[in-house]
Formats: C-alpha cells, structure tokens, sequence
C-alpha cells in the first residue's frame, strides 16, 4: 500500500507525465513497480485509453502494467474504453467479454 501512495503522489507532483522520465525512475528491473505504477497511472490520467499508451512506451514490464493499468481505468471510466480496441478483442476472444464481466459481477457480494 505504501509503494501505490509513494508512486501516486510522485506522480501527482509533476506538471507533465513524461514517459522517459517515469520509465528512468520505476524501470528496468524494478517489478515490485509494476501493480503501484498501473493504479496511479489509471487513477491520474482518468482514461483506459490514455493509461495503456502510456504504459506501453515505458519499455521494461509494460505489457503487465498497460493491462493492469487499463483494466482498472477501463472499470472507473469505462467511457474511455477505445472502442475499436474492444472490438479487435472481442472479434480475437471466443468468449463475449461482457457476458464474462456481468457473469463475475454477479457473483460479487452485495452489502
């Protein structure tokens, strides 16, 4: 928890978020990186879209972290899903991924 406020709040500070400059200070070979550095990017740039671009130009893990990264952003805003992005992977995946979505929703316990 301490890695996502530290990572967070970096990142919060700066005027601009510059990829080189992040993947510098998070990458190479620093995995314990990876799940904080997916949550701030989500949470400060407030867009699927935008996390995943992002992410995939840091270099090191950046699959891992554009997907976690873009799953959650996707799930807080899910107005910035790229659409055509959705639609190559729903056309690539053999299941129908809102079915599969709604299906662990309802499992979930409400309270």
């Amino acid at each position: 928890m301490r890695s996502i406020e530290t990572i967070y709040s970096n990142l919060t500070r700066r005027k601009n978020l510059v990829v080189d400059d992040v993947a510098q200070e998070y990458f190479p070979g620093k995995a314990i990186n990876i799940v904080p550095l997916a949550i701030s990017l989500a949470l400060i740039t407030e867009s699927a879209e935008e996390t995943v671009l992002f992410a995939a130009n840091l270099g090191g893990d950046s699959d891992s972290i554009a997907s976690i990264g873009g799953a959650i952003a996707g799930a807080l805003y899910p107005e910035t899903v790229n659409n055509e992005w959705f639609e190559v992977v729903t056309a690539i995946n053999e299941d129908n991924i809102l079915d599969v979505a709604n299906s662990l929703a309802a499992l979930r316990p409400r309270g």
